[in-house]
């Protein structure tokens, strides 16, 4: 192939002509330009590399200017380049290839101080690692974005919107991977790091803000700080009912507020307040069916009612919660389920 050929002249004694090397360089632009039209992305990658390795080590290869705009091509060149062979390995799950071509990309945007694109490969390249179920690694690199973020700023107020953006997505994607890895104390600290950035950008009754508010929460009934959780969880959930009450709608997704509900259950539970656990189930069990696919959901939130109930002496009431408890769970099972 014409990039074979081209690769072996490097090996000549022509390339100690500075004239030559500059012609190598455009032909191998060439060449690369060629194969990316016509699809062969790893070929036009291979190129691009190649020429961007002969300008990057000759300054005198042609003028200043003209190499340095060469240079941004041949870089964006190799940029495309690695983004869609990643792509294509991310397709076939190949994430190991996938994280190869990513850290290539973060370098190359890194080297042109392009902060925020440079950061949000990293971000992906830690979702890779994910999917590997290899969060340890994940954190590192997220820990390595937000270095980076904060490199050439003085303080924290001073760091621009754009790389803020960049810094809460590092922020909550690093709580999720200390929560798999169960270091609980790091995941709270990302979580007290990350609340006082969301409401800087969007305030204390946003999405983002309570979603995080929530997981907080929950993470710290985990922990076994019921008292805390109970006052963390309590601030969303006074806020949900005047949210609800004055306009009907939910600050949170769906699933966010479910898992509000049963965390401030949960807390009152710990804290001997059985009535206002039940009240909150209660109102879970209302919310829950409204949503779709809700088998599951319902079974659950009956069968704990009903235990409430019983705990309270009132099995009268809970006999019909737990039998229909009972019924939901066997139609989720599809009749086939022994318990």
């Amino acid at each position: 192939t014409a990039l074979n050929y081209l690769t072996s002249l490097q090996d000549k004694g022509s390339m100690k002509n500075s004239n030559f090397r500059v012609q190598m360089a455009d032909s191998m632009m060439k060449v690369a330009s060629g194969a990316m039209e016509a699809g062969k992305v790893s070929v036009a990658t291979d190129a691009y590399e190649e020429a961007l390795g002969v300008l990057k080590s000759d300054e005198s290869a042609g003028e200043k200017s003209e190499r340095e705009e060469k240079i941004k091509l041949a870089s964006r060149g190799c940029i495309k380049g690695h983004k869609k062979l990643a792509v294509e390995m991310e397709s076939v799950r190949d994430y190991g290839s996938a994280i190869q071509h990513r850290n290539r990309v973060y370098q190359l945007l890194d080297e042109d101080d392009r902060v925020v694109a440079a950061c949000q490969q990293k971000i992906r390249i830690a979702y890779l690692h994910g999917s590997k179920d290899d969060y340890a690694k994940s954190a590192v690199e997220l820990t390595d974005a937000i270095r980076r973020l904060f490199r050439g700023v003085k303080s924290p107020d001073m760091l621009p919107d754009d790389r803020r953006d960049v810094l809460i997505l590092c922020c909550k994607s690093r709580t999720i991977c200390y929560a798999k890895q169960k270091k609980w104390g790091e995941a709270l600290q990302e979580y007290d790091d990350l609340l006082p950035l969301i409401a800087k950008k969007e305030g204390q009754g946003g999405n983002d803000y309570n979603t995080s508010l929530i997981h907080k929460s929950a993470l710290l009934v985990t922990m076994g700080n019921h008292r805390l959780a109970a006052s963390t969880i309590n601030k969303y959930i006074q806020l949900s009912d005047l949210s609800t009450h004055m306009a009907g709608n939910l600050i949170v997704g769906a699933m966010d507020h479910v898992l509000a509900l049963d965390t401030y259950a949960a807390t009152q539970l710990k804290l001997d307040n059985v009535d206002t656990a039940l009240n909150a189930f209660e109102g879970k069990l209302k919310f829950v069916k409204t949503l779709p696919n809700n088998d599951a959901m319902i079974s659950d939130t009956m069968h704990k009612i009903g235990c409430l109930l019983a705990t309270k002496n009132e099995q009268k009431k809970a006999l019909p919660y737990l039998n229909e408890a009972l019924i939901k769970k066997k139609f989720v099972y599809d009749g086939k389920h022994k318990s």
